[in-house]
């Protein structure tokens, strides 16, 4: 088959597989529509039998081959194919596409002055968008095999989604029944690693709420965003920092001056410099609570970190230093009075990097983890 198209997307973390499988069924149109045609989406796909008058091939839309077929995405059609995935491992999405060649009145050089694609992944229970980016004819050079774009993105560990949706639909508004031609569609495991966030957490504190978060690994990171919710349903956005891009792990912070009263819901969305996204978990801060609170300062260290506990009631404690992979490096249980008591910790022979002080309870109920970068 003669590969004529090109554009690729690259998403992450969806299933563990020790192999490069094709997970794309009927990936090259060789079957017409089949596996493609679900959910109401209809493609403009043809058969091995058919005829080039059917608009199946590629010298249909004025490309070179009489016998390869594939997909054109327009208004009226797109494609649409839902994939049983598993949690914890990244995946590559790749495929080839072009803008038709022969638009309008079929002539020879009419182009389509401006396709462009949406491809979305959506997890089929629990409708979440995992990603969604747009291709302008403008920005990606859909012929030849020069450019290529991707998109990474991750899902948490134990996702609800057993299985998600690939929809490739048409943007840009082109002209009735013109648009881009797809072929040669494939998902496969990929070693690109997404952003990987270690630790997000909200701390009330004087009417405010101190938000922090950290990274160990960063590929394409464009900007975090951080939204705030009443009620765990709608959010809106609180503030934006850029990313730094650092291989070797990130801490972010940022302060919500107006938060509301009681308790108020927080989630983390980061954004790829191809627009894709990631969301995390919500956590949650309580200005109204008088449970054990626990802060550290600074959060960039050399040699010493500080941390102060807030406690209603006298217990016992136990105080953890691990790094980012869970290992454990200093562990100890310490009686913590009633108010506020403040303890420091040696970091000095700590080597540069992220590392995290959980501070736990004897009955296993509180736990709370905040980042600090050594130096």
């Amino acid at each position: 088959m003669k590969k004529f198209l090109l554009a690729q997307i690259v998403f992450c973390a969806f299933a563990f597989s020790a192999n490069s499988q094709n997970l794309i069924l009927n990936p090259d149109m060789n079957q017409g529509s089949t596996d493609w045609n679900n959910g109401g989406c209809t493609p403009e796909i043809g058969c091995s039998n058919c005829t080039s008058g059917f608009f199946i091939f590629e010298d249909s839309y004025g490309g070179p081959s009489a016998t390869n077929i594939v997909s054109q995405v327009t208004p009226d059609n797109c494609m649409q194919q839902t994939i049983t995935v598993n949690a914890g491992t990244s995946y590559k999405i790749s495929f080839d596409a072009t803008r038709r060649t022969n638009c309008g009145n079929g002539g020879p050089g009419e182009l389509v002055p401006n396709p462009g694609i949406n491809v979305k992944v959506t997890g089929v229970t629990s409708g979440t968008v995992y990603s969604s980016v747009d291709y302008h004819y403008s920005n990606v050079t859909w012929t030849g095999f020069t450019n290529e774009t991707t998109q990474v993105f991750s899902m948490p560990g134990v996702p609800p989604d057993a299985q998600v949706r690939l929809d490739i639909t048409a943007i840009d508004n082109p002209p009735v029944g013109c648009g881009v031609l797809i072929d040669n569609i494939s998902m496969v495991v990929s070693a690109i690693l997404p952003v990987n966030l270690v630790s997000f957490n909200a701390i009330a504190k004087n009417n405010t709420v101190n938000l922090s978060w950290v990274t160990n690994n960063e590929v394409n990171s464009n900007y975090f965003t951080v939204y705030r919710s009443k009620d765990g349903v709608i959010f809106e956005e609180v503030g934006k920092l850029n990313a730094t891009g650092a291989s070797n792990g990130s801490v972010y912070t940022l302060t919500d001056a107006h938060p509301y009263a009681g308790i108020n819901y927080y989630r983390l969305k980061q954004t790829d410099r191809s627009g894709a996204f990631k969301q995390s978990g919500i956590v949650k801060a309580n200005l109204n609570a008088k449970d054990l609170n626990v802060f550290v300062y600074p959060t960039i260290v050399t040699s010493v970190l500080n941390y102060v506990i807030e406690n209603p009631k006298s217990e016992k404690l136990r105080v953890q230093v691990s790094d980012i992979t869970g290992k454990s490096l200093n562990n100890h249980v310490e009686y913590f009075g009633a108010g506020t008591t403040q303890k420091s910790i040696n970091t000095s022979n700590l080597a540069s990097g992220v590392y995290l002080l959980t501070v736990t309870d004897e009955t296993n109920t509180f736990k709370k983890s905040i980042t600090f970068k050594k130096n």
